[in-house]
Protein backbone atom coordinates (compact mmCIF):
# COMPACT_ATOMS: atom_id res chain seq x y z
CA UNK A 1 0.00 0.00 0.00
CA UNK A 2 1.43 3.48 -0.77
CA UNK A 3 1.48 5.52 1.84
CA UNK A 4 1.48 8.60 0.24
CA UNK A 5 -2.11 8.63 -1.34
CA UNK A 6 -5.46 7.58 0.32
CA UNK A 7 -7.02 4.37 0.37
CA UNK A 8 -9.47 4.42 -3.45
CA UNK A 9 -12.47 2.87 -0.93
CA UNK A 10 -15.21 4.46 -3.04
CA UNK A 11 -13.71 2.76 -6.48
CA UNK A 12 -14.20 5.78 -8.49
CA UNK A 13 -12.17 5.72 -11.56
CA UNK A 14 -10.71 8.44 -13.89
CA UNK A 15 -13.39 9.36 -17.14
CA UNK A 16 -10.22 9.91 -19.70
CA UNK A 17 -7.82 7.56 -18.83
CA UNK A 18 -9.53 5.11 -16.04
CA UNK A 19 -6.64 5.71 -13.39
CA UNK A 20 -8.26 5.22 -9.78
CA UNK A 21 -9.26 8.91 -8.79
CA UNK A 22 -9.06 10.45 -4.98
CA UNK A 23 -9.88 12.84 -2.94
CA UNK A 24 -13.74 13.93 -3.00
CA UNK A 25 -16.44 10.97 -3.34
CA UNK A 26 -17.78 13.49 -6.27
CA UNK A 27 -14.54 13.52 -8.34
CA UNK A 28 -14.75 12.45 -11.73
CA UNK A 29 -11.21 12.85 -13.28
CA UNK A 30 -7.44 12.64 -11.47
CA UNK A 31 -6.07 15.62 -12.96
CA UNK A 32 -6.77 18.62 -14.55
CA UNK A 33 -4.89 17.41 -17.46
CA UNK A 34 -7.29 14.65 -17.78
CA UNK A 35 -10.93 16.56 -17.30
CA UNK A 36 -9.20 19.08 -20.13
CA UNK A 37 -8.06 15.99 -22.57
CA UNK A 38 -11.81 14.34 -21.65
CA UNK A 39 -13.92 17.55 -22.52
CA UNK A 40 -11.75 18.36 -25.72
CA UNK A 41 -12.23 14.82 -26.95
CA UNK A 42 -16.15 15.10 -26.48
CA UNK A 43 -16.64 18.56 -27.67
CA UNK A 44 -14.44 17.52 -30.76
CA UNK A 45 -16.81 14.50 -31.59
CA UNK A 46 -19.65 16.71 -31.29
CA UNK A 47 -18.26 19.33 -33.50
CA UNK A 48 -17.32 17.02 -36.21
CA UNK A 49 -20.41 15.24 -36.22
CA UNK A 50 -22.15 18.60 -36.74
CA UNK A 51 -19.84 18.94 -39.66
CA UNK A 52 -20.36 16.03 -41.72
CA UNK A 53 -23.98 16.63 -40.70
CA UNK A 54 -23.62 20.24 -42.67
CA UNK A 55 -21.24 18.87 -45.50
CA UNK A 56 -23.71 16.25 -46.45
CA UNK A 57 -26.51 18.78 -46.45
CA UNK A 58 -24.22 20.93 -48.76
CA UNK A 59 -23.49 18.07 -50.89
CA UNK A 60 -27.62 17.19 -51.28
CA UNK A 61 -27.43 21.25 -52.16
CA UNK A 62 -25.22 21.21 -54.71
CA UNK A 63 -26.72 18.21 -56.59
CA UNK A 64 -30.08 19.48 -56.37
CA UNK A 65 -28.98 22.85 -57.94
CA UNK A 66 -26.97 21.25 -60.33
CA UNK A 67 -30.09 19.15 -62.20
CA UNK A 68 -32.38 22.42 -61.91
CA UNK A 69 -29.54 24.21 -63.61
CA UNK A 70 -30.25 21.63 -66.58
CA UNK A 71 -33.62 21.48 -66.38
CA UNK A 72 -34.20 18.24 -64.70
CA UNK A 73 -36.97 18.28 -61.96
CA UNK A 74 -36.82 14.39 -61.20
CA UNK A 75 -33.85 11.70 -61.18
CA UNK A 76 -33.36 8.24 -60.46
CA UNK A 77 -32.69 8.04 -56.42
CA UNK A 78 -29.56 5.36 -57.21
CA UNK A 79 -27.96 7.84 -59.39
CA UNK A 80 -28.16 10.66 -57.12
CA UNK A 81 -26.71 8.70 -54.16
CA UNK A 82 -23.62 7.41 -56.07
CA UNK A 83 -23.34 11.51 -57.02
CA UNK A 84 -23.41 11.92 -53.15
CA UNK A 85 -26.30 12.42 -52.50
CA UNK A 86 -27.50 11.67 -49.07
CA UNK A 87 -31.62 11.14 -48.81
CA UNK A 88 -31.64 11.47 -45.12
CA UNK A 89 -29.93 15.20 -44.58
CA UNK A 90 -32.61 17.46 -45.02
CA UNK A 91 -33.19 20.79 -43.63
CA UNK A 92 -36.94 20.80 -43.34
CA UNK A 93 -39.91 18.47 -44.48
CA UNK A 94 -44.09 18.95 -44.44
CA UNK A 95 -46.63 17.44 -45.79
CA UNK A 96 -48.68 18.53 -49.23
CA UNK A 97 -51.87 20.24 -48.66
CA UNK A 98 -53.23 18.64 -51.36
CA UNK A 99 -52.13 14.87 -50.83
CA UNK A 100 -50.57 13.26 -48.11
CA UNK A 101 -46.81 13.04 -49.76
CA UNK A 102 -43.95 14.15 -47.75
CA UNK A 103 -42.57 17.37 -49.11
CA UNK A 104 -38.49 17.86 -48.64
CA UNK A 105 -36.39 20.56 -48.53
CA UNK A 106 -33.06 21.64 -49.14
CA UNK A 107 -32.84 25.46 -48.10
CA UNK A 108 -34.63 26.93 -50.79
CA UNK A 109 -34.98 23.99 -52.82
CA UNK A 110 -38.12 21.58 -52.32
CA UNK A 111 -38.06 17.93 -53.74
CA UNK A 112 -40.27 14.58 -53.04
CA UNK A 113 -38.64 10.91 -53.04
CA UNK A 114 -40.14 7.54 -53.88
CA UNK A 115 -38.85 3.98 -53.65
CA UNK A 116 -36.37 4.73 -56.88
CA UNK A 117 -37.04 8.24 -57.50
CA UNK A 118 -36.52 11.47 -56.36
CA UNK A 119 -38.85 14.55 -58.60
CA UNK A 120 -40.99 17.70 -58.69
CA UNK A 121 -37.53 19.36 -57.51
CA UNK A 122 -37.63 23.04 -57.55
CA UNK A 123 -36.84 25.72 -56.09
CA UNK A 124 -39.14 27.26 -52.93
CA UNK A 125 -41.02 30.35 -54.14
CA UNK A 126 -39.55 33.66 -51.75
CA UNK A 127 -41.46 36.29 -51.75
CA UNK A 128 -39.50 39.58 -51.67
CA UNK A 129 -41.39 41.69 -48.97
CA UNK A 130 -43.06 44.71 -50.16
CA UNK A 131 -42.28 48.19 -49.73
CA UNK A 132 -45.19 48.29 -46.66
CA UNK A 133 -43.40 45.41 -45.08
CA UNK A 134 -39.99 47.34 -44.91
CA UNK A 135 -38.97 48.46 -41.42
CA UNK A 136 -37.52 51.48 -41.15
CA UNK A 137 -35.03 52.42 -38.16
CA UNK A 138 -35.61 56.06 -36.60
CA UNK A 139 -32.36 57.25 -35.64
Amino acid sequence: MDLLKPDNNDGTFCLNCGSPVYGRPDKKFCSQVCKDRYNYRIHSESQMFKRRIMMNIQMNYSILCKLLEKGCNCAERADLEEMGFKPNCVTGFRKSQHNSALELRCFDVRYRISGTRIYNIAYIDTAKPSSKDNLTVAG
